[in-house]
């Protein structure tokens, strides 16, 4: 039988009012694929707002001087020990649990002649316990130790928890009780209740004589490892804490049923039960809904690096659930660039009966998170790779390619949300936040129209299409100058050949149509660039690329290079490309391990230096990971074809980039196109296609145009210096990407659409940025998000819904005038173009057929 070694925490603050409650237990676990004994630490921790933490991790706790806790389990042969009260012990000359004030232990087998004891004590516990609906009771006794957390009634101390040291050179009861007597008068007499757990070890009289160790809280049992999830909540309410309240040693129970409770963990209205087989299941207390129940294996040995563990992590449902999130993950026939084999699709919004590689690539971008339709969210915090299979019942099969420690979190509603709603997926969105982080706030010429194409090669090109746009009264929130501005990558700072004067470029910009200035800015540092001698001097290079994973390089880059050569110089918001799966070993491990979280210390590095300029981080990227909404952070689902099927697909991809916890999400309009697009801008076909691009991302949370088509050659300067020819495209571009490249009647109509966001949508959007801040709330909504009760809406998504007001059909089939749509039930809606059009869901919902003659996007807005 393996051994499972296994610690749970439990600690709230709510005020001054702290709940406390820490465990070490060491269970049967036969899920671990090991033919020898082996400890596994697990930590059950209360996060904020009905949220639930749990970490495992697979490393022995080996307390200085002595051998391995589990060693000593072994010699001992009670193979219990309990809590010194007179509630929970045990004696050998029972089968059950006395009323004696102390347990019994037996002598030591072998040569040891004596046995070290670390003696816990916290303030005082509550003893009130239901258990969840379907779960056996657990043993009385286990009932009064693992009672619902534990409460201190007054302010801790400096330290809440009070560590004593015993040594024993027999091991039996009268000795411990002599040991023990004045160190449990002393607690008592200073307000703290003896709930003692014990750790011991076989040792000799020298080395018991030697200090005693810290409770096993370092790397061997706890990690803190890189992920998304912050260390403190980012609630005032309830906040996560370090510290110990006591730990227990306990040897299998080889009576114990799967079902027998050995512990539990509450967090407002959600409880975890630790099983006695190592499972952990969580119940939503309110309805006595068993949500989902998780089972974990280790297996050493598989990786590269014997630093890791390849990791199963499985949750198993009581019912069939519909699964939402886990990113912006595309179906697509070639793994990068832009592809000439086939379509790129757009997959279910349900994630059910699917497996997912958990690294990100160019057009799929993982995020180990997802909401579930019985209320629930959970989020697996590894930023490496692996992959995960969700079965058609919505049970999810998690492999870890190589880790430390598992670490998830799962959360639900509260008793208190609404019974029907919105409310419900929303409150496990807040949640998330709050234990991701919240949004930072964009700038708010962010939600207007971005212009940019591939690409600007020089000031004056730049410079004479933001005149152009501002002599047709066009404004724009952004302005962006695509890759190549530099030398070389790893300048960071633009070509003077090409841009003589990036100040004079961003006020002229600015000037003309009101707009930041962003500049594209890769990760890849040349041999030859100006700064590789000293970041690699540094050790922030992996290869070619740079290591921000630690604040020293993101430090020295700010201030030697962006600071100075872009920041000051006008350039207010970033483009960083390329941000795909770091591959090379970073400063925090492996890329298997840790590759994901690249992305967001590199946005981190641009944010930060925002915000020491009081100003608000704004950074477009193509890779994800929770945890990059702080930092200004904007997704673009990359490099896609110019095409209808590549437009319909954009439609499910961007409300799955909402449900995964992605607040602002865009994609290129009109689609990158690719040189091989076989579409010319003034092509009937790219016409048609433009408009309906258009109308599409005016109600997305970003709008922005971008592509690399067969479009008009550009025309001022005919014949640029060569150093700025470099790049995609004939002379180093793709040719105009304005609305007037698509001809004079096309123009009209894309001119209303720019006029539509800049005019409505964006101050909408500045509104619903407020919300997304403050609590997570989703911008890009499915019809099943915001209508959760009414089945018809469920699977529908060829329409969504920006914020809860605005409900969008965007037509994405070539020659379509009319089109279907859905109005859920419970609401009512009139159209944006005819306010005398009015349509009532009704208690079952209805569905009509809409004009959408080209010119006009079937919008409606809720009454």
């Amino acid at each position: 039988m393996v051994l499972l070694g296994f610690y749970c925490m439990v600690q709230r603050m709510v005020g001054v009012a702290w709940r406390q409650h820490w465990l070490w237990l060491v269970v049967g676990l036969t899920a671990v694929p090991l033919a020898t004994s082996m400890q596994v630490a697990v930590s059950v921790t209360p996060w904020c707002n009905h949220s639930i933490r749990v970490r495992m991790n697979p490393g022995q706790l080996t307390p200085s001087g002595g051998a391995s806790a589990v060693e000593w389990v072994s010699a001992v042969r009670d193979d219990r020990l309990f809590c010194l009260t007179d509630k929970c012990s045990h004696s050998e000359s029972t089968s059950g649990y006395t009323s004696s004030p102390l347990p019994f232990f037996s002598a030591a087998k072998g040569d040891a002649t004596s046995v070290q004891l670390w003696v816990w004590f916290s303030r005082t516990r509550n003893d009130n316990f239901v258990a969840p609906e379907g779960i056996a009771p657990p043993d009385p006794s286990y009932t009064k130790m693992f009672a619902n957390g534990f409460v201190i009634t007054q302010p801790p101390p400096a330290s809440a928890v009070l560590m004593l040291s015993i040594y024993l050179d027999n091991v039996t009861a009268h000795s411990l009780t002599a040991a023990t007597a004045a160190q449990k008068s002393w607690a008592e007499a200073h307000g703290y209740t003896l709930w003692m757990a014990n750790v011991g070890y076989v040792c000799t009289t020298a080395s018991c004589g030697q200090a005693p160790p810290p409770p096993p809280v370092g790397p061997t049992v706890l990690l803190r490892q890189p992920g998304a999830i912050l260390e403190e909540c980012t609630t005032e309410s309830a906040a996560a804490a370090a510290g110990w309240a006591g730990i227990l040693s306990i040897g299998n129970d080889t009576n114990a049923t799967p079902t027998t409770i050995i512990a539990h963990v509450t967090s407002g209205n959600l409880i975890a039960s630790v099983l006695s087989n190592g499972t952990v299941t969580f119940t939503r207390l309110s309805d006595a809904t068993r949500l989902l129940w998780a089972d974990a294996t280790f297996t050493p040995g598989v990786t590269d690096d014997a630093a890791y563990w390849q990791m199963g992590l499985g949750f198993t449902t009581h019912a069939t659930d519909r699964v939402h999130g886990l990113g912006q993950l595309e179906g697509t026939t070639s793994n990068g660039g832009c592809p000439i084999d086939g379509k790129q699709v757009g997959l279910p919004l349900a994630r059910n009966n699917g497996t997912y590689e958990l690294a990100t690539s160019k057009f799929h971008v993982s995020v180990p998170f997802i909401t579930a339709s019985r209320g629930y969210a959970l989020l697996v915090n590894h930023p490496g790779g692996g992959s995960v299979t969700v079965d058609v019942a919505g049970q999810s099969n998690w492999q870890l390619a190589a880790q430390k420690q598992l670490d998830f979190w799962v959360s639900t509603y509260s008793e208190a949300t609404s019974a029907t709603g919105a409310d419900r997926t929303q409150e496990l969105h807040t949640h998330f936040v709050d234990t991701t982080g919240h949004a930072s706030r964009l700038p708010d010429r962010a939600t207007k129209f971005w212009q940019s194409r591939l690409r600007y090669r020089t000031t004056e090109e730049a410079v004479s299409v933001a005149q152009r746009m501002g002599d047709r009264n066009l404004s724009a929130g952004v302005f962006v100058i695509d890759f190549f501005n530099q030398r070389v990558n790893g300048d960071f700072q633009m070509n003077p050949v090409c841009y003589p004067d990036p100040a004079a470029l961003a006020s002229a910009v600015e000037q003309h149509v009101g707009a930041n200035l962003m500049v594209s800015i890769w990760p890849n540092v040349d041999p030859t660039s100006y700064s590789h001698s000293a970041l690699a001097a540094a050790g922030c290079l992996v290869g070619p690329d740079v290591d921000a994973t630690t604040s020293a390089c993101r430090d020295l880059i700010w201030s030697k290079y962006v600071k100075p050569n872009y920041w000051d110089r006008g350039v207010r918001a970033y483009w960083l490309d390329e941000t795909d799966f770091m591959k090379g070993p970073l400063s925090c491990g492996s890329a298997d391990y840790c590759g994901r979280l690249w992305l967001t210390t590199w946005m981190q590095l641009f944010a930060d230096g925002a915000r020491s300029e009081s100003q608000r981080p704004l950074v477009l990227t193509r890779g994800w990971w929770p945890g990059a909404q702080r930092h200004g952070g904007v997704l673009w689902s990359s490099d896609i074809f110019s095409t209808f099927s590549e437009l319909t697909a954009q439609v499910p991809e961007g409300i799955a980039a909402g449900l995964s916890g992605i607040p602002y999400w865009s994609s290129d309009t009109g689609g990158f196109g690719c040189p091989t697009s076989p579409f010319a801008d003034n092509s009937t076909y790219m016409q048609e296609l433009i408009v309906r691009w258009y109308q599409f991302s005016a109600l997305c949370p970003i709008m922005r145009t971008h592509g690399c088509r067969a479009g008009v050659a550009p025309q001022i300067p005919v014949s640029p210096p060569s150093a700025c020819t470099v790049g995609q495209g004939p002379n180093g571009s793709c040719g105009e990407n304005e609305v007037w490249s698509f001809g004079p009647t096309t123009e009209v109509i894309l001119t209303k659409y720019i006029n539509l966001r800049n005019t409505v949508i964006a101050p909408y959007m500045i509104e619903l940025g407020q919300n997304v801040t403050a609590f997570g709330a989703v911008t890009m909504r499915s019809l099943e998000f915001e209508f959760p009760d009414d089945e018809k809406a469920v699977g529908v998504q060829d329409q969504f819904l920006l914020g809860p007001r605005f409900l969008v059909a965007p037509v994405t089939t070539q020659g379509t005038t009319h089109r279907s749509v859905y109005f859920p039930a419970g609401a009512s809606w009139v159209n944006y173009w005819n306010a005398t059009d009015v349509i009532d869901g009704g208690a079952d919902g209805v569905r009509r057929d809409i004009e959408a003659p080209l010119d006009t996007l079937p919008l409606y807005v809720r009454l």
